[in-house]
Protein backbone atom coordinates (compact mmCIF):
# COMPACT_ATOMS: atom_id res chain seq x y z
CA UNK A 1 0.00 0.00 0.00
CA UNK A 2 1.29 3.53 -1.17
CA UNK A 3 1.93 6.54 0.95
CA UNK A 4 -0.93 7.84 -0.27
CA UNK A 5 -3.28 5.47 -0.30
CA UNK A 6 -2.62 5.09 3.60
CA UNK A 7 -3.53 8.86 3.45
CA UNK A 8 -6.48 8.62 1.92
CA UNK A 9 -7.58 5.58 4.97
CA UNK A 10 -6.06 8.23 7.88
CA UNK A 11 -9.19 10.07 9.52
CA UNK A 12 -7.76 13.84 10.00
CA UNK A 13 -7.14 14.64 13.07
CA UNK A 14 -7.25 18.26 14.59
CA UNK A 15 -4.31 18.90 14.23
CA UNK A 16 -4.74 17.70 10.71
CA UNK A 17 -7.69 20.14 10.19
CA UNK A 18 -5.79 22.89 11.37
CA UNK A 19 -2.74 22.64 9.28
CA UNK A 20 -4.59 21.26 6.19
CA UNK A 21 -7.74 23.80 5.98
CA UNK A 22 -7.31 26.36 9.10
CA UNK A 23 -4.11 27.65 9.07
CA UNK A 24 -3.83 28.59 5.15
CA UNK A 25 -7.45 29.65 5.45
CA UNK A 26 -6.44 32.59 8.06
CA UNK A 27 -3.35 33.22 5.86
CA UNK A 28 -5.24 33.09 2.27
CA UNK A 29 -8.58 34.38 3.53
CA UNK A 30 -9.70 37.75 5.75
CA UNK A 31 -12.03 36.51 8.47
CA UNK A 32 -15.65 37.67 8.24
CA UNK A 33 -16.28 41.37 8.84
CA UNK A 34 -17.86 40.93 12.06
CA UNK A 35 -15.05 38.81 13.34
CA UNK A 36 -12.10 41.35 12.06
CA UNK A 37 -11.23 43.21 15.31
CA UNK A 38 -12.49 40.60 17.68
CA UNK A 39 -9.81 37.47 17.52
CA UNK A 40 -10.72 36.53 20.89
CA UNK A 41 -14.23 34.77 18.88
CA UNK A 42 -12.48 33.16 16.32
CA UNK A 43 -11.79 29.88 18.27
CA UNK A 44 -15.52 28.93 18.62
CA UNK A 45 -15.55 29.54 14.97
CA UNK A 46 -13.06 27.72 14.27
CA UNK A 47 -13.96 25.10 16.30
CA UNK A 48 -17.08 24.88 13.61
CA UNK A 49 -14.72 23.88 10.85
CA UNK A 50 -13.01 21.48 13.19
CA UNK A 51 -16.40 19.66 14.37
CA UNK A 52 -17.89 19.59 10.71
CA UNK A 53 -14.19 17.83 8.94
CA UNK A 54 -13.50 15.31 11.89
CA UNK A 55 -12.80 12.25 10.16
CA UNK A 56 -12.74 12.68 7.32
CA UNK A 57 -9.82 11.05 5.44
CA UNK A 58 -7.16 13.55 5.07
CA UNK A 59 -6.53 12.68 1.51
CA UNK A 60 -10.07 13.93 1.11
CA UNK A 61 -9.48 16.68 3.31
CA UNK A 62 -6.17 17.74 1.33
CA UNK A 63 -8.60 17.69 -2.22
CA UNK A 64 -11.68 19.70 -0.24
CA UNK A 65 -8.61 22.33 0.24
CA UNK A 66 -7.97 22.22 -3.59
CA UNK A 67 -11.49 22.35 -4.34
CA UNK A 68 -12.58 25.80 -1.93
CA UNK A 69 -9.18 27.25 -3.35
CA UNK A 70 -10.52 27.04 -7.23
CA UNK A 71 -14.03 27.88 -6.23
CA UNK A 72 -14.14 30.22 -3.13
CA UNK A 73 -14.87 33.77 -4.66
CA UNK A 74 -14.86 36.05 -1.67
CA UNK A 75 -11.87 37.60 0.03
CA UNK A 76 -12.97 35.80 3.90
CA UNK A 77 -12.83 32.84 5.29
CA UNK A 78 -14.70 30.18 3.32
CA UNK A 79 -17.98 29.03 5.48
CA UNK A 80 -17.22 25.62 6.64
CA UNK A 81 -20.53 24.33 4.06
CA UNK A 82 -17.96 24.98 1.77
CA UNK A 83 -15.57 22.58 2.59
CA UNK A 84 -18.32 19.68 3.01
CA UNK A 85 -19.36 20.76 -0.55
CA UNK A 86 -16.41 20.18 -1.49
CA UNK A 87 -16.30 16.78 -0.30
CA UNK A 88 -19.46 15.76 -1.37
CA UNK A 89 -19.66 13.18 -4.28
CA UNK A 90 -23.33 12.21 -5.46
CA UNK A 91 -22.42 8.88 -5.94
CA UNK A 92 -21.25 8.39 -2.55
CA UNK A 93 -23.11 9.42 0.73
CA UNK A 94 -20.60 8.23 3.34
CA UNK A 95 -20.06 11.98 4.33
CA UNK A 96 -23.66 13.03 4.75
CA UNK A 97 -25.18 12.36 7.99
Amino acid sequence: MSAQDLENLRKATSDDIEAIIIMPMIVQYAPPPHLVDQKDKWPPVLAGYLELLAGVPVGRLRQAWRVVLKTHDRWTWPLPSAFWNALYDPNDQRWHA
